[in-house]
């Protein structure tokens, strides 16, 4: 069908973005997260570098965007792509 041949041209922007690493926080983040708040890195059970960028996804696996680890131990988004009204 055609939505195939058009599926076929489009790429997720988390698969854009994937020689960042993948990280995903716990449920208990995701109230900082849907209102645009740096999330800590005790959220995350990753090991993290500060000022390395990091795709983030939410408790349920939901990818939200580009976040980068401040000297503080925030995770910072950079760069939000998800509709955090949805997530």
């Amino acid at each position: 069908s055609q939505s195939d041949a058009i599926d076929e041209f489009i790429i997720k922007p988390d698969e854009i973005l994937s020689s960042y690493k993948k990280i995903k926080t716990t449920t208990k983040a995701d109230k900082f997260i849907k209102n645009g708040n740096p999330v800590h890195k005790s959220f995350v059970s990753d090991d993290l570098i500060k000022g390395d960028k990091y795709r983030l996804y939410n408790g349920s696996d939901i990818f939200i965007g580009l976040y980068v680890l401040d000297e503080k131990g925030f995770l910072k988004p950079e760069l939000v792509l998800a509709d955090l009204s949805e997530v």
